[in-house]
C-alpha cells in the first residue's frame, strides 16, 4: 500500500550538510570571540629604521613592555639608541650571551622595582658614550642581575647612587659577572653618598671587576659582597655595615686599602697591601687570612677588632688609645 505522504529520503544528505556547516559556522565565532594567550618577542615590533643596525632595538623591546608582556627574550645582537626600560616586575633575558651595543649618550637600560636581567653582554662600545649601563633611579627595590657583562662603560656598569636605589638587590650569584669600566680605575658599582637610615642590604657575590674598580661602596648602608675581586675599593666616611669576606682585593704597590666608615665586617678577604683603619674608621671587626699583608691602626681610629694568623705580620697600633683589641686567631 503506496503512503500518501511524499519522501525526503533523497534531500536528506543535502540538510545534514547545510546543518553541520551552520554549526561550524558558529563554533568559529564562538571560537573568535574567545581570549587567547600572546606570545611576543622583540622582532614583532620592529621599529623605524634611525641607524646603521636597521632600528633602534630598544624601541623594540619597550614596545613590547608596554603591550603587556611581563618578560623578553632578544635574540640576535642588538643595537640601541635609546634606553630599554623594564617596568617593575618584569623580565629582560636572553639565553645565547648576545650583545646589545650602546650608540647614544645615557644610561641602557632602566631597572624598575623587582625586575631581573640575565644572560646579556651589555657594551659600552670602547667608552665613547656617556651614562651608566644599567640605573636603578631612587628608591626602586629589589632588582636582580645574573649571568651577565657589561663592559668598556665610560660611565659606571651599575648605577645605585639615588637614595635607597637597588636596596634588597641581588648582583650576580652562579655563573661569575664581569663589570669592567672603560677607565680602569672607576668603579664599575657605585652605590649612595649617604643613606642615613637601614634602607635594606645589597648583595654582591661572585663578581670581578675584569683588572679594575669594581665598587665604591661611598656612603652605603649595609652591603654584603662575597667571592669578589676588585682592583682598588672605596669605602666613604659615611660608609655604614659593609660586610666583605672571602674577596681578593688588589692594591696597587705604594697604595694603602684604607678603610673608612663604621660598623664593618672583613672576613677571610685577601690583600695585596695593608690595611689602613683611618680616624674614621670604628666599631669594625676584621678578621685576616695567611695571605694578608698585614693591618695598621692609624691615630684616632677607634673601637675595632682585628683577629691575625700567626703567619701573618702582627697588627701595628697607632691609634693612640686602648679601645681597640687585637687577637691572634688559629686557621680553621
Amino acid at each position: 500500500m503506496s503512503s500518501s505522504h511524499p519522501t525526503h529520503d533523497i534531500k536528506l544528505p543535502k540538510a545534514i550538510h547545510e546543518i553541520r556547516a551552520r554549526a561550524k559556522q558558529a563554533l568559529d565565532v564562538h571560537e573568535a570571540r574567545q581570549p587567547r594567550a600572546v606570545v611576543l618577542t622583540a622582532k614583532d615590533f620592529e621599529s623605524a629604521v634611525v641607524g646603521p643596525s636597521g632600528g633602534d632595538d630598544a624601541a623594540a623591546i619597550n614596545a613590547a613592555f608596554g603591550a603587556g608582556s611581563p618578560s623578553v627574550r632578544v635574540v640576535g645582537n642588538l643595537n640601541i639608541y635609546s634606553p630599554i626600560e623594564v617596568p617593575d616586575y618584569a623580565l629582560l633575558y636572553a639565553e645565547s650571551r648576545l650583545y646589545i651595543t650602546k650608540q647614544f649618550d645615557g644610561p641602557m637600560c632602566v631597572l624598575g622595582s623587582w625586575a631581573e636581567t640575565y644572560g646579556i653582554n651589555w657594551e659600552g662600545n670602547g667608552g665613547q658614550f656617556d651614562g651608566p649601563g644599567i640605573l636603578c633611579e631612587e628608591n626602586t627595590v629589589r632588582q636582580q642581575f645574573s649571568q651577565m657583562r657589561i663592559m668598556r662603560m665610560r660611565g659606571p656598569c651599575i648605577d645605585m647612587s639615588g637614595y635607597a636605589a637597588g636596596a634588597y638587590s641581588s648582583i650576580g650569584g652562579g655563573e661569575l659577572c664581569l663589570f669592567q669600566r672603560y677607565d680602569l680605575n672607576e668603579p664599575a658599582i657605585i652605590l649612595p653618598d649617604d643613606e642615613p637610615g637601614t634602607t635594606g642590604v645589597r648583595r654582591i657575590l661572585a663578581c670581578s671587576g675584569g683588572g679594575g674598580m669594581l665598587i665604591d661602596l661611598a656612603g652605603s648602608n649595609v652591603t654584603e659582597m662575597s667571592f669578589c675581586d676588585t682592583y682598588r675599593l672605596r669605602l666613604g666616611p659615611q660608609c655604614r655595615y659593609a660586610v666583605l669576606s672571602h674577596n681578593r682585593f688588589a692594591i696597587p704597590a705604594g697604595e694603602t686599602f684604607q678603610i673608612h666608615g663604621t660598623n664593618h665586617r672583613f672576613g677571610f678577604n685577601t690583600t695585596s697591601q695593608a690595611v689602613h683603619f683611618t680616624n674614621l674608621a670604628m666599631g669594625c671587626e676584621y678578621d685576616s687570612t695567611n695571605y694578608d699583608a698585614g693591618v695598621v691602626l692609624n691615630p684616632g681610629t677607634q673601637y675595632n677588632q682585628i683577629g691575625y694568623m700567626p703567619l701573618v705580620p702582627a697588627p701595628i697600633d697607632n691609634s693612640g688609645n686602648d679601645t681597640n683589641r687585637i687577637v691572634v686567631t688559629q686557621p680553621i
